[in-house]
């Protein structure tokens, strides 16, 4: 079979890359490309193996499709614990902002209902005032 141990790592990295990894044919071209840049589908090429190696490229989809769904899953389980990370991250920081906006936004909201406190009181005794006014405006009438 295809020893793919003896592969160096550095070749595995340009065989399989972002561009790959998650598709069936594209981990197929990479076993492929594995196979042409040792020249043959075995390292041990003898008859009995042949059929065996060839095999391994002609149902590619039967060999690589758990490595698809592994390579998916495992990259979905990584960007979810990423975005858990980084959302804790994010609230803890903006924490102290929301704190910050609340203590601004709380005695604004004070001094607007003093203010309208304030207007109406203020008119309320115009009102008696003038309702004084003009009672005292009929009686010396």
């Amino acid at each position: 079979m295809l020893h793919f141990s003896d592969f160096t790592r550095d070749i595995w990295l340009t065989l399989i890359n972002s561009n790959n990894y998650n598709t069936i044919s594209g981990l197929a071209a990479a076993a492929k490309n594995a196979k042409e840049s040792v020249g043959r589908t075995c390292l041990r090429n003898t008859p009995r193996l042949k059929p065996s190696c060839d095999a391994i490229f002609k149902k590619s989809k039967l060999w690589f499709g758990p490595d698809k769904k592994a390579g998916i899953e495992a990259s979905s389980n990584k960007a979810a614990s990423i975005k858990a990370v980084e959302f804790v991250k994010i609230t803890t920081a903006s924490t102290n902002y929301y704190t910050a906006i609340v203590a601004s936004v709380v005695p604004l909201i004070v001094i607007v209902v003093v203010m309208v406190v304030i207007y109406l009181i203020l008119r309320y005794r115009r009102t008696n005032k003038m309702k004084k006014k003009l009672q005292y405006i009929k009686l010396l009438k």
